[in-house]
C-alpha cells in the first residue's frame, strides 16, 4: 500500500500547494518541541545569538545553497541505495530504515559543538530531516531519479529555512 502512494510522483504544479502545508505542519510540530524543551528542559534546547538572523537577500541565496549541499550530501546514500535494492529485492521498509537513520545524522549534523542539545536537534532537525527524507522518494527518488527528487526538496528545504529565518529574525532579533 505504501509502495503505491510512493510510485506515483509529485508534479512540479502541486509544489505551490504543498510546501506551504509541509512548512505548517512542521512548524506546528517544532512549536510543540519547543515549548516542551523550553519548559521542561530549557537546558538542552540552544538559543543563541547568530549572525545568520540577518534578513537579506544575500542570506536568502545563502540558505538555498546551504539546503542544496545539505539536500546532496543527506539523499545522495538514498539514491546509492535505490540502485542496489534494485539488485537485492529491498522492499519500501528498507527505505523508511535508511530515512530514519539519515535523519538521525541529519539532526545530529545541526547539533555540531552543542552535544548537550542533541536529543533537541534529532527531536526537531531529525524528524524534519525524515520528512525530507519522504519528500525525495515521492518526488521520484524511489523510482531511481535524482535531481528532480533534489530540487524538490530543496526547494522545501530553502522554503522552509528563510521562513524560519524570517520569523526568528522577526520575534526574536537577537536568537535563533
Amino acid at each position: 500500500m505504501m509502495t503505491d502512494f510512493f510510485s506515483k510522483e509529485l508534479k512540479f504544479r502541486q509544489l505551490p500547494i504543498l510546501i506551504p502545508i509541509f512548512i505548517t505542519i512542521y512548524f506546528l510540530y517544532a512549536e510543540i518541541i519547543l515549548t516542551f524543551f523550553i519548559r521542561y528542559v530549557p537546558h538542552l534546547c540552544p538559543l543563541s545569538n547568530s549572525p545568520l538572523t540577518d534578513f537579506t537577500g544575500i542570506s536568502c541565496i545563502i540558505w538555498f545553497c546551504c539546503a542544496y549541499i545539505e539536500e546532496v550530501f543527506f539523499r545522495a546514500p538514498l539514491f546509492i541505495f535505490t540502485f542496489n535494492a534494485r539488485h537485492f529485492h529491498c522492499g519500501l521498509k528498507a527505505f523508511i530504515i535508511l530515512s530514519i537513520l539519515l535523519s538521525i545524522a541529519f539532526g545530529s549534523a545541526h547539533a555540531i559543538g552543542q552535544y548537550s542539545t542533541l536529543i533537541f536537534h534529532i527531536c526537531i532537525q531529525g524528524v524534519y530531516g525524515f520528512g525530507l527524507c519522504m519528500i525525495w522518494l515521492k518526488a521520484g527518488g524511489l523510482n531511481g531519479k535524482f535531481w528532480k527528487p533534489i530540487f524538490t526538496t530543496t526547494l522545501f528545504h530553502g522554503f522552509t529555512n528563510i521562513t524560519l529565518i524570517t520569523i526568528c529574525a522577526h520575534h526574536f532579533p537577537r536568537i535563533i
